[in-house]
């Protein structure tokens, strides 16, 4: 038998997921909004520990193009704002260095040329060569021998901005803000998992293993899991998953902010990063990720010699001494494909029908859960002709408090 007729209905406490079920919760005069998750959804779950994810502005991440970048920092721009009404900020957001870094003459004349492109539209983005390198993140710059590096290198990057998000206080702040709203009935539902959906006359049907909902609108905020439940619809029939390659890391602390190899035509189809580890003080996460399309999605692959020669590519001085943990606890990537042109859809993608959305795209875009939830907002509005409280919404999230009177939190 259904139950628990819902206005909109929100599957998965992913940040997208948290952040729509906040924004319906604080910025609309819908009357019932529930959301379901899979997870353990109680507060101390959500709130010990660190659960760190990089805040990406777009320009200083070589991967995207101007459009994007542009996008990518109006989107962090939301995160952080939200985030900086809140007593607990610094709970949330962490401020340090953030740079890519190119290395060789070609790349280094690559990365100039997209430096000058950038730097007109985002006044922040800085030029950095050997000895700025060296001020900021040493151990790039030295040999294995203790040496300067002999190659020619270069960054672009930024010291003023919020580069690393506590994803678990994030969605938790956001959770908890919405069930706080006194004028509406808001549900949250842990240890929930969804096994079908299907239409009905109110909207939709959501069969799961602790009973049966019904929602007038359906969003699927379950990252990569949306796709078998869009399709069960038969929505997003052309998309695929492109699993990763993955391998993650922590060693001792080498690193003092985020840094990654700039992504340039001469550089292979990899990504390495390394930042600080938030969870354990004095520690650094590395993170290698490369495209694996004859494996199975979240395929880890072994910790290795060749691994490490990797990872030195970044930081020479890196040892197998230095690593204190192989078994990472970070989370697997994957990306969404368009299986007709074979286009890896880094930023995932939205499929939608009349009164349901499905977000395909790996959680890892913690960037773009504010701004996303706002689309979602919007299409919710349209087809239920519910108000939104635009003007507030948007003096909330879209205005940096640092530069108005800091009043209670949203």
């Amino acid at each position: 038998m259904s139950k628990h007729v819902s206005d909109v209905l929100v599957i998965g406490a992913s940040p997208a997921g948290a952040a729509l079920f906040y924004q319906l919760a604080r910025f609309t005069n819908l009357s019932s909004i529930r959301l379901l998750d899979a997870g353990d959804l109680g507060r101390t779950s959500l709130a010990d520990g660190w659960s760190s994810q990089a805040l990406q502005y777009g320009y200083v991440d070589t991967t995207c193009t101007l459009a994007q970048a542009r996008n990518w920092h109006r989107s962090a721009s939301m995160v952080s704002n939200y985030a900086l009404r809140h007593s607990d900020a610094s709970r949330m957001l962490v401020k340090c260095p953030k740079m890519a870094v190119a290395f060789g003459e070609s790349n280094t004349q690559w990365l100039r040329e997209r430096f000058e492109a950038f730097k007109p539209h985002f006044p922040m983005l800085e030029w950095w060569e050997r000895s700025d390198i060296a001020e900021l993140e040493p151990h790039v710059v030295l040999s294995s021998e203790g040496g300067l590096r002999p190659e020619p290198m270069a960054a672009i990057g930024t010291t003023n901005q919020f580069t690393l998000v506590n994803t678990k206080a994030l969605v938790a702040s956001l959770l908890d803000d919405a069930i706080n709203s006194y004028d509406k009935t808001v549900s949250l539902q842990g240890n929930t998992r969804v096994l079908h959906i299907e239409p009905h006359t109110v909207g939709y049907r959501v069969r799961t293993d602790k009973g049966d909902f019904l929602t007038r609108y359906l969003v699927g905020t379950a990252g990569l899991a949306s796709l078998e439940l869009a399709q069960g619809l038969g929505l997003g029939a052309d998309l695929a998953i492109e699993p990763m390659n993955t391998v993650e890391f922590r060693a001792h602390g080498m690193v003092r902010g985020r840094v990654l190899t700039a992504y340039t035509p001469d550089t292979p189809a990899s990504i390495l990063s390394a930042e600080p580890d938030m969870e354990a003080p004095g520690k650094m996460r590395i993170r290698i990720t490369e495209a694996a399309k004859d494996q199975a999605p979240g395929h880890r692959v072994a910790f290795d010699e060749d691994i490490l020669n990797q990872a030195q590519g970044l930081i020479p001085s890196l040892s197998l001494s230095h690593v204190s943990r192989v078994q990472s606890p970070f989370e697997p990537i994957s990306y969404v494909l368009d299986s007709r042109t074979g286009q890896q859809l880094e930023e995932g993608v939205t499929v939608s029908d009349d009164g349901v959305r499905f977000h395909i795209q790996s959680s890892v875009h913690v960037t773009s859960c504010l701004s996303g939830a706002y689309l979602d907002l919007c299409a919710i509005q349209e087809k239920l002709g519910c108000s939104l409280d635009d003007v507030r919404l948007k003096a909330q999230l879209m205005t940096d408090p640092r530069t108005i009177y800091r009043g209670r939190a949203a």
